[in-house]
């Protein structure tokens, strides 16, 4: 068992900036008060890093790590941390860490440095340990940032990891490239943190950021940002940036009302859609024309994060016109396009809106965007054609979903077929939702991929591989 080296900074820190691969939200650590024995084995194990005058007394923070060998030659390393404070003495919780997989020396240091206002105040210190994982498809190696507050009347802990990701091969082929950085600044009782995102999809280039304390895990509003309802009374012609959201772009106006719509997811191009007139306003998410065709696939339900990332840059744009009429309401085609490249993510949506009693319904009827951030990106269902039958109903013909995988091309279902599903039916359309009617016809092995031209209409090209 060997005593690994201490790194100390000498200097009080007031500002804390580290890039990132994943923007990851601070965890509380829960301190231990050390009973009087367990000090006592402290004080003899474990030597003084750190002392000096704090607000609340003198502050000894004692720290050490050692590395341990198993029988196979693999190496660990234990940190050791505690501190005593005035006379209150606690034991910081420290997970063991180690290099899985990777052929490089083990990182065994333990930096600790003091922080606090910039005139020289100490508020407390941080911490900092290294953990990295290697495999055959991807590497990592985590910065475990662990701050320590002690100028409150209680002491208090939370931890920030900081990831290095680097992924290749197969089982990594459709996952999104990312980068990004968060920035921590003490300002008179807290760290301010902000972090940002940069996600590089197949429906779009997306930068997120959100604000936050990192000890009170208060969430602060972004730069500029507004809420959803203010965003709307007071948009004009350009994006507004709703707080927890993403811009709100203005998509046409409907008489006195307006028709706005937010893209907030990045691995879909499913935007929600939003009505405001005269101080309301009502939103929807499209239904998809996909789940018409057979039973929704099941979908993971995600917790939130405690504190949202807000979209910051709008890489949406919206053309519209009206495709029917009733004396009450209309049904407007909206075409939204996301990608850098003609035609890469493209989508047709029915929306139909009653402004004057505020009712909102919308439908995506087609898609050329490659979704998900998986090898096998998945190709929605569309409608190839249609034709009006009355003022609320369309006779259509349409395409099931497939499948663009990375590495081995386009198929229409897991199990690697080339039979595609085909569908005919009717669409009926209404402000209070839309009711479409399918019935499966005989599958075509050379059904082709829906293509929408800037202008909405549909058409048809080969089935082809749209790799990265």
């Amino acid at each position: 068992m060997i005593a690994a080296a201490l790194v100390l900074g000498t200097a009080a820190i007031a500002h804390i900036e580290r890039d990132t691969w994943s923007a990851n939200l601070p965890e509380p650590v829960e301190l231990h008060a050390a009973s009087a024995a367990e000090w006592q084995t402290i004080e003899h194990d474990v030597p003084i890093a750190w002392r000096g005058r704090v607000a609340g007394g003198t502050l000894t923070i004692r720290a050490k790590t050692e590395v341990t060998e198993d029988d196979e030659g693999a190496s660990s390393v234990t940190p050791h941390l505690a501190f005593d404070l005035a006379r209150e003495r606690y034991v910081v919780p420290m997970d063991d860490w180690s290099y899985v997989g990777c052929h490089r020396e083990l990182n065994a240091t333990m930096p600790v440095k003091t922080f606090g206002a910039r005139n020289g105040a100490i508020a407390g210190f941080v911490v900092s340990t290294h953990v990295a994982d290697c495999g055959m498809h991807g590497s990592s190696d985590t910065e475990i940032v662990t701050f320590i507050d002690v100028h409150q009347s209680k002491p208090r802990a939370v931890k920030l990891s900081v990831d290095d990701v680097e992924l290749w091969g197969y089982a990594n082929g459709g996952t999104y490239g990312r980068d990004g950085k968060v920035v921590c600044d003490w300002e008179r009782s807290d760290f301010v943190c902000k972090q940002t995102e940069n996600v590089y999809s197949t429906v779009g280039n997306f930068t997120e950021a959100r604000r936050f304390t990192l000890f009170g895990g208060k969430a602060l509003r972004v730069e500029r940002a507004h809420t959803l309802l203010d965003a709307a009374s007071s948009a004009g012609d350009q994006p507004v940036l709703v707080d927890g959201s993403a811009p709100l772009v203005p998509v046409t106006r409907i008489g006195d009302a307006r028709l706005y719509a937010t893209l907030e997811r990045m691995d879909a191009q499913m935007p929600v859609f939003h009505l405001y007139r005269d101080g309301r306003i009502v939103s929807v998410t499209p239904d998809d024309l996909s789940d018409e065709f057979r039973e929704p696939p099941e979908r993971p339900e995600e917790e939130p994060d405690a504190i949202p990332m807000t979209i910051t840059n709008s890489v949406a744009t919206y053309r519209t016109r009206e495709l029917a009429h009733t004396p009450h309401s209309q049904l407007l085609q909206v075409v939204l396009d996301s990608g850098e490249k003609d035609d890469e993510a493209r989508s047709l949506f029915w929306v139909a809106v009653d402004a004057e009693n505020m009712k909102l319904a919308a439908l995506r009827v087609a898609s050329t965007a490659r979704e998900g951030e998986r090898r096998e990106r998945t190709v929605p269902g569309s409608i190839v054609s249609y034709k009006a039958t009355d003022a609320t109903h369309f006779a259509a013909k349409a395409y099931g979903p497939w499948t663009d995988d990375v590495f081995g091309g386009a198929r229409c279902d897991e199990e690697q077929e080339d039979d595609c599903d085909v569908f005919e039916g009717i669409i009926g359309w209404s402000p209070d939702g839309f009711s479409p009617a399918f019935t499966e016809q005989p599958s075509d092995p050379a059904a082709p991929q829906v293509t929408i031209s800037p202008d909405g209409t549909l058409g048809t090209a080969p089935r082809d591989h749209g790799g990265e």
